[in-house]
């Protein structure tokens, strides 16, 4: 099963990093398959480190400020309890892990972790339709230079109407903060004459 969420890394100077993910988990929640990519500051972390956290959330404007790489304000944070690094106060639960495989052999590397503590803040209920609605359009965002303007706007268009109808006041500001990346790189690559 995979589940998406937050990842947190420590970065050389030991300050944290956050970036959206989706392991795979397995054995009971007890070990997790990470699939970053090569490029990744994630992976350049837990090479140097091979410690983390990976983060539930039900904060989709969370999940969308990783996903992006756009935080507009820090996230408060707190050492892990096992390994180096942080947990996220704002989450449902975490999971510490430790690296104990690296799989180089694939485009992108996978990276087999051991749960070695879990703690859980207050039970992660799911996502409503407007959440699902923003993640999806999430990822589309995050991938923006493989796909079709044309569609990725009807999907965003469709998208928006699902947060009109069944979102609260965070799904909204999450899909405008969506909307508008969609808009600046579009805008960008018309500037530079890409399109």
């Amino acid at each position: 099963m995979i589940i998406e969420g937050i990842l947190s890394t420590r970065d050389p100077g030991g300050n944290v990093h956050l970036a959206a993910m989706g392991p795979s988990f397995s054995e009971g929640g007890r070990q997790l398959l990470l699939r970053p990519f090569a490029s990744s500051q994630s992976w350049q972390n837990l090479q140097r480190e091979p410690y983390g956290v990976f983060h539930i959330t039900d904060d989709v404007q969370m999940l969308v400020w990783a996903a992006l790489g756009i935080w507009p304000e820090a996230p408060p944070v707190e050492p892990a309890c096992c390994v180096p690094g942080y947990w996220l106060r704002s989450a449902c639960r975490w999971y510490e892990f430790r690296v104990t495989q690296v799989d180089r052999s694939q485009p992108r590397i996978q990276l087999t972790c051991q749960v070695v503590h879990a703690h859980e803040l207050r039970p992660m209920c799911g996502w409503n339709r407007a959440q699902f609605a923003v993640i999806e359009a999430t990822i589309q965002a995050t991938r923006l230079a493989w796909l079709d303007r044309r569609e990725v706007l009807a999907d965003l268009q469709r998208w928006s109407r699902l947060v009109e109808k069944t979102g609260g006041e965070r799904e909204h500001r999450a899909m405008q903060f969506v909307r508008q990346y969609i808009e600046q790189h579009y805008q960008a690559a018309r500037e530079a004459g890409a399109t």
